[in-house]
């Protein structure tokens, strides 16, 4: 299972781009704090 994961991760490069362009899911985290606490 942890390889499917791997997997995934790799294939969803999408995710992590995201993530260091600082899209949209930075911006939610920043601005909705219930997706930390939760």
């Amino acid at each position: 299972m942890e390889d499917a994961f791997h997997r995934a991760n790799l294939r969803g490069a999408s995710f992590r781009e995201k993530n260091c362009i600082g899209a949209d899911f930075s911006y939610a985290d920043i601005q909705g704090a219930d997706f930390r606490n939760a």
